[in-house]
């Protein structure tokens, strides 16, 4: 390693231990203390340590520190004073030395996540070594298993008296005056509350619980009764609920039972048979995807003709039909408005679903300050009155009223979670004069062969990976690029120049090529049919295998005389400079680095006004951040709740960072709101080719401010479960037989789609809790706002942190989708209106059809390669 390199990382490690000093001195504890024994040389420290409990409760150890030039880098170095304490007995003592995991002092088997990591602190190592020196009862052993202390009454005693004689000559430290001094209480550490009120996904249709239906029919529904008079103006009815009142209908006599709609409901039921909508009525109709009564009129062999009330009969093609069966002129259906002004004309469907379920979308979250006595408290005022009032203060404040409720969950989070966003490594706070944030990112290849872009939210300093070197995580992972993260508006600022630079190196080039969510670089082992976008059939004859293989075998044998040759040329041009091939490149790296700080420097004075274009490369932004933030719902599906509490903060910071950059440009804005209208108009927009993955698709809705789940549900749904047949297929490939039982049909897809059915429900909750909450806005004229833009202020407080609130509920509901066991509790969690068996069979077939018409998956031939 260079020696510029040796120099920063001993000048960052000073900064480090003076962060390190601090955090002692800030929260001073009973157990623990530790101080550097000369600040001018400040690598040797002196600590002290103190049982909690049991036998040698009491008892203060004195013990010498050091740590390394390249702190944190490498673990400090703790012996045990034995020569001072020979009575202490302990497992994992062995003379002097102390056998530790994060000391890297330990004997035994590890895996490539144990040892020390630079995340820790001097305050951390203390704290653990203080928890397992003193542990008595069950000791860890790196082999398996626990130990227990032999630590017996005789020697404990003993010592406790070689403890009260020790006395340290370097520090003055003695049993009576201990240095460095502990404090005498422990300070109350309250943490915010994981009763949060959450919102719970609920079930609010009665014919969807099984509640009883009301005694009071509501306008719309469709009710059956007998007529048992009549009158020059209609007819009396008597219904299931009590009496109505039918308009007169020349289809109606006295003794016949009819089917009518509700139109009003007061003293009496107001009924009609056929009631007169106007366009306006139909396209309401249309939005909201209410079931309504129509007749037959004409029966034809590609559909049926309904007559809906409307300016003339509406068409229900045999596709739009769940079964196939006989209709009659005259006859009552249930239908559904799919499109008012098509070509054709009015458009009706008689499928049993998908259809959207219009309900509101769970609790609002405030993302505006609260209103005192008709007033607005200023801002600056608010938030020194939240940062001074105590943790349950601010509890109470979050059950006074629903105004303050937001605010006061707000300023438990930021108390409780904005010690994360500092650098792991040199303890840099985002905050510090010119410091800039990050998170570390690496690709991940699966065990099928296909790779994604993934990071751990454990924020890194720029400094840390471009001039420390820094590239291990917290838990030692790798990491190879590094992105910036949003935080708020002026660390944005600051770190936009880096932040271009990561988005176009992340999504162009190599990277690009190996993280593409589809063709040859996504799963590694399509062939270059499939990479061209042309669907021939999962076999190939073995001529075409060889011609393949021979093709794979030519390119690797291109490479490498590409590498010689390039080679070659470095030996050639170092030759002539009278360098070695080493001291050429070391120099040719440092004119880059230099060129690149150039470059950056540039580019951070030609964005100091604000006003100028942004000079974003859009297809890499819509590329690499989507895929960032789909890396984060992996975590997350994992279950442990750290990870995914970890997941959360780290898939809300691209959601920050996303917003930011559409917020910052507004050809980006377009280009965002323009994929989503082609999507929801054209059907053609929805392939495969043109969206390779929904569930990046999905993160670009989450930013919109034109587009919400409720007007992409349904196409989203369709197209998820259409490639969905895929895997059906290749799980059970007599499915590629549209003939195949239903019911097995049914239950393999539910088997198959486990993962899809996963990322929909995380989506839809997401989208309806978080990114598109309803809200008000002054500058916005509809009374309830859902624009994903107005999140910004709240990020802006909250600096891009999850609420509490927000992380418990998302667990809670990560917890509930684990448990759905049935179509109808999964149609319901993504606000689906439920469907009964027999639909849900027949949209499961619809599906198979699609996929094969669309190329997704090939017919019987694939069951006939697969036998």
């Amino acid at each position: 390693m260079s020696a510029s390199v040796n120099a920063s990382r001993h000048a960052a490690a000073l900064r480090r231990i003076i962060k390190d000093l601090q955090e002692l001195e800030a929260e001073p504890l009973q157990l623990v203390s530790a101080k550097p024994l000369d600040l001018d040389d400040p690598f040797c420290w002196h600590v002290n340590l103190r049982p909690a409990d049991g036998p040698l409760m009491g008892c203060i150890f004195h013990m010498v520190m050091d740590l390394p030039r390249d702190y944190p880098f490498s673990p400090p170095s703790i012996q045990f004073p034995a020569w001072h304490i020979p009575s202490f007995r302990h497992p994992n003592l062995y003379g002097t030395m102390i056998c530790l995991d994060i000391l890297q002092s330990f004997i035994g088997a590890h895996d490539e996540r144990s040892g020390w990591s630079t995340a820790y602190t001097v305050q951390t190592v203390l704290l653990q070594l203080a928890s397992f020196l003193f542990e008595t009862e069950h000791v860890p052993q790196d082999h398996g298993g626990t130990y227990k202390s032999s630590m017996t009454p005789t020697l404990a005693a003993q010592v406790h008296a070689e403890c009260e004689r020790f006395h340290c000559v370097e520090c003055g430290h003695s049993f009576s005056t201990p240095h460095p001094v502990l404090a005498d209480v422990t300070p109350e550490v309250m943490e915010p509350s994981t009763n949060t009120p959450s919102q719970d996904i609920t079930v609010r249709e009665a014919r969807a619980t099984g509640e009883a239906r009301p005694l009071t029919p509501q306008v719309g529904d469709v009710l059956r009764g007998l007529v048992v008079k009549e009158n020059a103006k209609g007819f009396e009815l008597r219904l299931p609920t009590g009496f109505g009142w039918l308009v007169r209908d020349r289809r109606c006599s006295v003794a016949r039972e009819v089917t009518a709609c509700v139109t009003s409901v007061a003293e009496w039921v107001c009924l009609e048979i056929l009631p007169k909508r106007t366009c306006q009525q139909l396209e309401a109709l249309q939005e909201s995807g209410a079931e309504i009564p129509g007749l037959v009129v004409s029966v034809q062999s590609y559909g049926v003709f309904v007559n809906i009330g409307g300016p003339a009969p509406g068409l229900v093609h045999v596709s739009e039909m769940d079964v196939e069966r006989a209709f009659q002129a005259k006859q009552l259906v249930q239908v559904r408005v799919l499109e008012v002004n098509s070509p054709k004309g009015l458009r009706l469907t008689m499928r049993g679903g998908p259809f959207l379920w219009q309900t509101r979308g769970g609790r609002p979250l405030p993302l505006l300050q609260p209103h005192l006595d008709g007033r607005d408290l200023p801002g600056p005022a608010l938030q020194v009155l939240l940062q001074l009032l105590p943790w349950e203060a601010l509890r109470s404040m979050a059950r006074s009223c629903r105004a303050w409720r937001g605010p006061a969950e707000e300023a438990i989070s930021i108390r409780f979670d904005r010690s994360q966003l500092r650098c792991f490594h040199t303890k840099t706070s985002f905050d510090d004069a010119g410091a800039v944030l990050g998170l570390g990112v690496v690709i991940l290849e699966e065990s099928g062969g296909k790779r994604h872009l993934t990071c751990d939210f454990d924020p890194l300093s720029a400094e840390a990976f471009f001039d420390l070197h820094v590239d291990k995580g917290v838990w030692k992972q790798r990491i190879s690029y590094w992105i910036p993260m949003a935080i708020c508006k002026a660390h944005f600022q600051r770190a936009l120049a880096r932040l271009l630079e990561a988005i176009s190196q992340l999504g162009s080039g190599k990277v690009a090529e190996m993280t593409k969510s589809h063709g040859l670089g996504s799963a590694g082992r399509q062939g270059p049919r499939e990479a061209a976008g042309v669907q021939q059939g999962f076999a190939i004859c073995f001529d075409e295998w060889q011609a393949q293989r021979q093709a794979l075998f030519e390119a690797q044998r291109r490479r490498r005389e590409e590498r010689l040759r390039l080679l070659e040329m470095e030996k050639a041009k170092a030759a002539q400079q009278g360098l070695s091939v080493e001291e050429w490149r070391r120099r040719g790296a440092e004119a880059k680095a230099k060129a690149a700080e150039a470059k950056a420097k540039a580019a951070a004075k030609a964005l100091a006004e604000f006003s100028q274009p942004l000079p974003l490369d859009q297809a890499a932004a819509m590329d690499v951040l989507p895929k960032l933030m789909n890396s984060q719902i992996v975590l997350l599906m994992k279950g442990d709740v750290h990870t995914s509490q970890k997941a959360i903060a780290g898939y809300m910071a691209f959601h920050h960072i996303l917003l930011m950059l559409k917020a910052r440009c507004s050809s980006f804005s377009d280009a965002i709101e323009q994929k989503l209208h082609k999507f929801v108009s054209d059907e053609q927009m929805r392939h495969k080719n043109v969206v390779p993955n929904l569930g990046e698709f999905m993160c670009l809705l989450s930013v919109s401010d034109e587009f919400t789940w409720n007007k992409l549900a349904i196409p989203i749904l369709e197209e998820t479960f259409d490639r969905g047949v895929l895997w059906l297929v290749k799980a059970c490939p007599c499915m590629a037989h549209l003939s195949s039982p239903v019911d097995d049909r049914m239950e393999k897809t539910w088997e198959t789609s486990q993962v899809s059915r996963q990322l929909l429900m995380f989506h839809c909750w997401f989208l309806h809790h978080v990114a598109h909450i309803a809200h008000q806005h002054h500058e916005h004229e509809d009374d309830v706002c859902r624009r994903a833009s107005c999140l910004l202020e709240r990020y802006e407080r909250t600096k891009g942190l999850p609420l509490q609130s927000s992380v418990s509920s998302l667990q809670k509901a990560c917890r509930h989708f684990s448990t759905i066991k049935t179509w109808q509790h999964f149609f319901q969690s993504i606000y689906v209106e439920p469907m009964d068996d027999q639909s849900v069979g027949a949209w499961l077939l619809r599906s198979t059809r699609r996929s094969q018409a669309k190329g997704y998956h090939r017919g019987p031939r694939f069951a006939r390669t697969q036998s």
